[in-house]
């Protein structure tokens, strides 16, 4: 029983973990075009590290980026970009 026990919170503490701090490989990459007007790059969806104290960013193949803060505003430009509304 409290070896069953034991191996129980094992499972829960690591599935708690992997909620809160994902592993970046096990993440699926999404490719779209990039939102901004003119630019012929694409979006990898697959946040990287930036180097500035573990923020995370997610950049087009021409050079846009945007910082972790900024992810609701893309999506939403995405999301109009899908349904072809104009930002």
């Amino acid at each position: 029983p409290a070896a069953d026990f034991a191996g129980e919170i094992e499972g829960l503490v690591a599935e708690l973990r992997s909620t809160i701090d994902p592993d970046p490989h096990a993440l699926q990459t999404l490719i779209r075009s990039c939102v901004v007007d003119n630019c012929g790059g694409t979006i990898s969806a697959s946040p990287r590290n930036t180097g500035t104290s573990g923020s995370r960013s997610i950049a087009c193949s021409a050079g846009h980026s945007w910082e972790m803060h900024e992810w609701l505003t893309l999506r939403q430009l995405m999301e109009r970009q899908r349904k072809g509304v104009p930002a």
